[in-house]
């Protein structure tokens, strides 16, 4: 008989089955719960949050003057190409505090409008050159060189020959502003205007080459909206996520539940387990209440 009861501590796949599908109310609410949730989670976790930008690229290349001598042994003359750890110095110093600073500032060293409301006060102020340089002592100066240097990075791209040290040269400069319209315009502005200067100043020239050129070969590259879409697919993600998840959190809170319920419920099958006869079943009595007091109630 001990071997017989035990085998009502086991439980099989049917009877997980037959439990989950006794509860698919349950379950089906937990789901429903869960999504909702996950949705609104979502909603608020991109609610207005908008990048905006675009990408520049530039081509760069060695050039000389018309009296150098056209001849060179360097890989420089034979590809007109700048190598990997050169493009990668460049992209180093692009990404430096220091040419942030130069894109914030405009040939008169004076910030360029637009970037922040607290420097357009500045340029608006009657003593704008007094304003701007107590400025440049406070922290808020830092933090606006740091928005600009977080919101451009740099990189090249290399049209590859079979020796990926040699290479035709791209510098991409990719620009996001977040709930930043105008001021992703103002630094597209200042990219392209200050990159090629930059660039062709501080790159390192090949020996028989004089300057560099730097030039911008995107032309469609007006800032737009860098994640359209995004607060929509974000909700339904988590909304999927959270929704599985409380769906599977209440499979097993029924199952758990169910199975923990030690009251016989099949008198048939207890009789087969127990080898004992069932005398008799106590049906669970539930009170009615007389219909002529339901018809009072509802008089």
């Amino acid at each position: 008989m001990d071997e017989n009861i035990g085998v009502k501590d086991e439980i099989t796949l049917s009877e997980l089955f037959k439990i989950l599908w006794r509860k698919a109310l349950v379950l089906i609410l937990a789901f429903a719960i869960g999504f909702v949730a996950g949705g609104v989670f979502g909603v608020f976790q991109t609610w207005n949050v908008h990048y905006y930008g675009t990408t520049v690229e530039f081509y760069v290349n060695p050039s000389k003057s018309e009296d150098s001598s056209s001849e060179t042994g360097s890989q420089y003359g034979v590809y007109g190409a700048y190598g990997k750890p050169v493009m990668e110095s460049i992209v180093e110093l692009l990404e430096s505090e220091s040419f942030s600073e130069t894109l914030m500032l405009d040939e008169n060293g004076m910030p360029a409008k637009g970037i922040s409301a607290e420097i357009d006060a500045l340029i608006d102020a009657d003593d704008r050159e007094g304003a701007v340089e107590a400025w440049r002592k406070t922290d808020n100066y830092r933090s606006v060189i740091s928005l600009v240097s977080a919101s451009t990075t740099y990189s090249y791209a290399s049209d590859t020959n079979a020796d990926e040290t040699l290479a035709k040269s791209f510098i991409l400069v990719n620009i996001s502003v977040l709930n930043g319209e105008s001021q992703a315009k103002v630094l597209l502005d200042r990219v392209k205007a200050r990159v090629p200067a930059y660039v062709s100043k501080n790159m390192i020239k090949p020996d028989g080459y004089d300057t560099t050129n730097c030039q911008r070969i995107t032309r469609l590259d007006d800032v737009k909206l860098l994640n359209p879409g995004e607060m929509q697919s974000t909700a339904v993600k988590y909304a999927i996520l959270l929704g599985a998840a409380t769906f599977l959190a209440a499979c097993v809170a029924v199952i758990v539940v169910d199975y923990s319920d030690k009251r016989l419920r099949n008198f048939e099958r207890t009789m087969e387990q127990l080898g004992v006869p069932v005398l008799g079943v106590i049906p669970t009595i539930t009170e009615k209440v007389p219909a002529t007091q339901t018809n009072k109630e509802e008089a």
